[in-house]
């Protein structure tokens, strides 16, 4: 078995055969990444392959560039450019260096879940404001 092919099979065994946005496990499931699908897909990583359905697909492919520029709205809407592409940092840090080894759907969800949590979100800023005291007391030693 090639190793494509074996890559291919582990991710719908990963997967349990279910959507991996939705978790449906009864509709018709194909591989998935990146806008790419089935054959189209060549020498991507195993862990980076979804089984997505085909009303996920469709969300994914067709209904991606609205999502986009809904954040890119309300990025220039609220944030200046340091702070986004502090965000992209941060986002490139967790696609590349992602030491906890957690998909990055998950590191997105709990991300929103901090965001959309003032108890959560409070404690994050109040944590970095420690941080940044801190580090400004070791550099002045």
């Amino acid at each position: 078995m090639s190793t494509k092919r074996k890559a291919w099979m582990n991710a719908f065994k990963r997967s349990e055969c279910a959507c991996h946005i939705c978790s449906d496990n009864e509709s018709t499931v194909q591989l998935y990444y990146r806008g790419k699908t089935g054959n189209e897909i060549c020498d991507v990583a195993e862990s980076k392959l979804r089984v997505i359905c085909d009303d996920c697909l469709l969300e994914e492919t067709e209904r991606r560039p609205p999502n986009e520029q809904a954040l890119l709205h309300e990025l220039g809407e609220h944030f200046s450019a340091q702070d986004i592409n502090q965000l992209a940092g941060a986002f490139a840090y967790v696609n590349h260096f992602n030491t906890l080894q957690h998909m990055p759907d998950v590191v997105m969800s709990a991300l929103s879940w901090a965001i959309e949590t003032p108890e959560i979100q409070k404690r994050i800023v109040d944590d970095y404001f420690v941080w940044l005291k801190e580090t400004r007391n070791q550099t002045l030693k």
